[in-house]
């Protein structure tokens, strides 16, 4: 029988850099050991409910909150879990806890904070200790990585939120990483003493 792989999430605001690392593990020499994947999206209900969410930006907080939540039960019923029990590791951009950041935080829904831990206890009751997300935080000033985001073209309607907005999310970060462990990497560096301290994180991990 297999040993079960190991679940890796990377977060953080805007223009951190965490998607250029997955993408740079996925190209090393690790990269047989994973599957990657991301939020919201990563099987074919998540994408189909990632569309609708990104092209009606005028949904209310709330029922965005619990689009993020369907799509993420089906990425993990579909493509995270049965990864994991074949002992393939899987690292994922976003999940979770971006999803307290944003919507608790961000778009200043904190009453959701208590609705998002009675959602996940409920969702996830099967998670073995093996199974459980190791959070890896790019932190990042919200003004540096609004600005790498401007210069790489990738934009959706949270980038052109007002920078306040991207200040109380990073906020929200920091209040996920008071209920959850979560490693905080130092995004605002050299790229290749990001992709250093990144890989030496995740190494931890697989240990």
């Amino acid at each position: 029988m297999n040993e079960f792989g190991k679940f890796i999430v990377v977060c953080g605001t805007e223009g951190s850099g965490k998607t250029t690392a997955v993408k740079r593990l996925m190209s090393s020499d690790l990269k047989d050991s994973f599957v990657d994947s991301r939020e919201p999206g990563g099987s074919k209900g998540g994408e189909d409910i990632r569309k609708f969410i990104f092209a009606n930006p005028d949904l209310h907080t709330e029922a965005r909150f619990h689009l993020f939540w369907a799509a993420r039960k089906d990425h993990w019923n579909t493509l995270i879990l049965p990864a994991l029990k074949s002992g393939k590791h899987v690292i994922c951009d976003r999940f979770d806890c971006c999803t307290y950041a944003f919507q608790c935080y961000g778009e200043e829904h904190v009453h959701l904070q208590n609705i998002f831990r009675t959602i996940r206890e409920d969702m996830f009751p099967s998670w073995k200790v093996e199974w459980r997300p190791q959070y890896i935080h790019f932190d990042l000033p919200p003004l540096v990585g609004l600005g790498r985001k401007i210069a790489d073209g990738d934009r959706n309607f949270f980038d052109d939120e007002q920078l306040a907005f991207h200040e109380r999310v990073r906020r929200g970060y920091e209040e996920f990483g008071k209920l959850f462990p979560v490693k905080r990497l130092n995004a605002d560096q050299d790229p290749e003493m990001v992709w250093r301290d990144f890989r030496t994180n995740v190494e931890k991990i697989l240990v």
